[in-house]
């Protein structure tokens, strides 16, 4: 039994260092762009901050700041207007290795997104394509907080 559990111990050390190593800590250079574009978006600076965010994930495509990095690009583009552009970062989000929160809150603003062009246009199929996202959304994230809102616009 101590031998059992003398391995068990052993092998959470060795999962734990390879989950670590996993992800390399953040790079200095990032640490700084990182910081300088959430200064930037804390002043609501939307137009700055955005391109901050895209030095960040540019510059440093693979460093684990990037993955949150892109989640905010997409709100600064979101805040200065450029739908587009902040649909595409939001895409992007969801299918990096971001982590379930910034996916999950990445989701609802997709929909949410899809839901206000959708009332710019005179097309109904565009409420269908808000109305999935956000279905999908839901699905994912029923007890979310933003949950009741994505029901009341699905």
């Amino acid at each position: 039994m101590l031998r059992a559990t003398s391995i068990i111990g052993w092998l959470s050390i060795v999962l734990a260092s390879a989950a670590m190593a996993a992800d390399p800590p953040s790079s200095e250079a990032a640490r700084a762009a990182y910081a300088s574009a959430a200064a930037l978006q804390n002043r609501e600076a939307w137009e700055l901050a955005a391109e901050e965010w895209q030095a960040l994930v540019t510059a440093h495509p693979a460093d684990p700041l990037a993955l949150k990095g892109r989640y905010y690009l997409a709100i600064c583009q979101l805040k200065a207007g450029d739908w587009p552009a902040a649909e595409n970062s939001l895409r992007d989000v969801l299918a990096s290795k971001a982590d379930t929160d910034t996916k999950l809150s990445s989701r609802l603003e997709l929909g949410r997104g899809l839901f206000r062009a959708a009332q710019a246009k005179t097309d109904p199929k565009a409420f269908d394509v808000a109305s999935a996202a956000l279905a999908e959304f839901l699905r994912a994230a029923p007890t979310h907080p933003g949950a009741a809102e994505a029901a009341a616009l699905a």
